[in-house]
C-alpha cells in the first residue's frame, strides 16, 4: 500500500518514505493512491514559494527533484510487480506542478502519475452518474458519483513499452479492457472510460529455438479517485472487494492491556487446545516416521541404483547384521564371527547379466590382493523391478540366468534375490529364522541362495 494509511494485513508506505520502498515485486498486489502525493507536492510548492532565502529555496528544489527521481524508481519497481504477474491498482488524481530551478530548462515538472508504469492519458471533462458498471465494481464507483477527468483511449504500441521492455523485439500492443463505461456526459456519446485494466498480451515465455520472445504481465488497473472523500475509503473497498484483505487498521500495542469479558477464558481454552494439538501432532509425526521406516524395507523389491543399495544395507542392519563400508568398492561388506562377505547390489528393469556380476569378481580379486585373505562374495539382484514379485522368476523372466549362475560358481559367489532377502527379513521378524542361520546359508551356498 503506497500513499495510504495503515491497514491490518498490508504493508503501508507514505509518499515521504519512498527511499525505503522494499522489493515490492515480492508482493502479489500493490495499491497506489496519489491523493496524499498531491498534498506532498503542494506542500513542497507552497514552502518553496513562501521562502525568500535562496539557500532554503534551493534545498526545497533539491527535494522536489529527489521526489521526481523517487517516483521514477517506484515506477520501475511497479514494472517488476507486473513482470512477476502481480496486480497494480492505481487511484489517479490529476495534478502537475512546476518548480522553478537553476537548471537549463528553468523548472522541474512533477506529475502525480509519474510513478505509474504506463502513460496515463487524462482529459479534463467533468461528468456524473455512470450508467454502465461491471459486476463487482458497484461499491467502488458508488464513491465516484462525479468526476473531473476521463481516461483517454490512446494506448499505442510505443507506450506499452512501459509494461514490457525488451531490447530484442518491440513490445506488443496491450490488451485493454474498459471496466466502466460512461456515456451520458454533456453530450459526449463516444464512450469515454472512467477506468481501465491493461496487461501485456501473448502469455508465455521464450521457448527454446524461438526468435521472438512472448510477453506476459500482471494486470494494471487505472481507477478514478473518490469524489469528496479521502483515498482511504476507496482503498478500503479495493482491499475488501478485489484483494480479499480485511481493511481494518492495525491494533496499537496497548490494545493487549485491555481485556474484554470472556477473553481470558477464551485465551486459556485456546492454549489448552493448542497443547492438545501439539501432543497429537507429535504422536502423528512419530507414527508417520514409524510407517516410513518400516515401509522403507519394501524398497528392496522396487528400486535400483544407490537407493536399492542403501535399502539392502538398511535391511541387513535392521536384522542385527553388521554392515561396514567396503575397502575395495562403493558397496559394503557384511561382518560376522566368520569374517567378511563382499556385497554387490544391482537392480534393473530387465534381467541381470554376467557383466553385472563381473564387478564383484574384480572386487574379490582386489580384496585378496590388498589383505592377503580370501573373501566370500554375495551378489544381490533386483531384476524385473517393475513387475510384481510373484510374477518374476519365470522361464522368460529368470532372476538369475543360467550363464550368470555358471559364471558365479568358480568364484564361490552366492546369488541372492531381493525377493528372497525380503522374505528372510519377514521370517526373522516373525521368529522363524535366526541371524546365524541366515549368514550360514549365505556362506555355505555357491549359486542361488534359498533362505526361506
Amino acid at each position: 500500500m503506497i500513499g495510504c494509511s495503515a491497514f491490518a494485513g498490508a504493508k503501508c508506505l507514505s509518499w515521504g518514505s519512498l527511499r525505503t520502498v522494499p522489493n515490492i515485486a515480492d508482493y502479489q498486489t500493490v495499491v497506489v493512491a496519489t491523493g496524499a502525493l498531491i498534498d506532498h507536492i503542494n506542500r513542497l510548492k507552497r514552502l518553496r514559494d513562501e521562502i525568500d532565502n535562496e539557500d532554503g529555496r534551493k534545498e526545497l528544489e533539491d527535494k522536489a527533484r529527489g521526489l521526481s527521481n523517487d517516483l521514477a524508481l517506484l515506477r520501475y519497481k511497479l514494472l517488476q510487480v507486473l513482470r512477476a504477474r502481480g496486480e497494480v491498482y492505481a487511484v489517479i488524481h490529476p495534478c502537475t506542478r512546476m518548480f522553478p530551478t537553476d537548471r537549463r530548462s528553468g523548472y522541474c515538472i512533477i506529475d502525480s502519475d509519474e510513478c505509474i508504469p504506463l502513460p496515463v492519458v487524462l482529459h479534463e471533462e467533468p461528468g456524473e452518474g455512470p450508467r454502465n458498471i461491471l459486476d463487482g465494481y458497484e461499491r467502488y464507483f458508488a464513491l465516484v458519483p462525479k468526476w473531473t477527468h476521463v481516461f483517454g483511449d490512446r494506448y499505442q504500441e510505443s507506450e506499452i513499452e512501459y509494461l514490457v521492455e525488451d531490447e530484442i523485439a518491440p513490445a506488443p500492443k496491450p490488451q485493454l479492457n474498459r471496466m466502466v463505461i460512461a456515456t451520458d456526459w454533456q453530450g459526449n456519446a463516444i464512450g469515454q472510460a472512467l477506468s481501465y485494466s491493461l496487461h501485456s498480451p501473448n502469455p508465455g515465455i521464450r521457448q527454446s529455438g524461438e526468435d521472438q520472445p512472448q510477453y506476459t504481465s500482471g494486470y494494471f488497473f487505472i481507477l478514478p479517485p473518490p469524489h469528496a472523500k479521502r483515498d482511504e475509503e476507496a482503498v478500503r473497498l479495493l482491499l475488501e472487494d478485489f484483494c480479499g484483505i480485511e481493511s481494518r487498521s492495525p491494533d496499537p500495542p496497548w490494545i493487549t492491556e485491555v481485556s474484554a469479558p470472556g477473553e481470558p477464558e477464551a485465551v486459556a481454552a485456546l492454549k489448552s487446545a493448542e497443547a492438545t494439538l501439539t501432543g497429537a501432532q507429535q504422536s502423528v509425526d512419530a507414527a508417520a516416521a514409524d510407517v516410513e521406516k518400516t515401509a522403507s524395507y519394501k524398497r528392496v523389491l522396487s528400486q535400483k541404483g544407490p537407493v536399492l543399495q542403501e535399502a539392502v544395507r538398511e535391511i541387513f542392519e535392521s536384522m542385527g547384521i553388521q554392515a561396514d563400508d567396503s575397502p575395495v568398492s562403493d558397496e559394503f561388506v557384511l561382518v560376522d564371527s566368520q569374517g567378511k562377505v563382499l556385497v554387490e547390489v544391482t537392480g534393473s528393469d530387465r534381467s541381470v547379466s554376467t557383466r553385472d556380476l563381473s564387478q564383484l569378481i574384480k572386487d574379490i580379486g582386489k580384496y585378496v590382493e590388498a589383505t592377503g585373505e580370501g573373501a566370500k562374495g554375495l551378489f544381490i539382484a533386483n531384476p524385473w523391478k517393475d513387475i510384481r514379485p510373484g510374477e518374476r522368476d519365470t522361464k522368460d523372466k529368470p532372476i538369475f540366468p543360467d550363464d550368470l549362475v555358471k559364471t558365479a560358481r568358480p568364484f564361490s559367489i552366492s546369488l541372492l534375490s531381493t525377493i528372497e532377502l525380503f522374505n528372510a527379513y519377514c521370517s526373522l521378524k516373525e521368529g522363524k529364522l535366526t541371524v546365524d542361520a541366515l549368514m550360514l546359508r549365505i556362506r555355505d551356498t555357491t549359486g542361488v541362495v534359498r533362505l526361506t
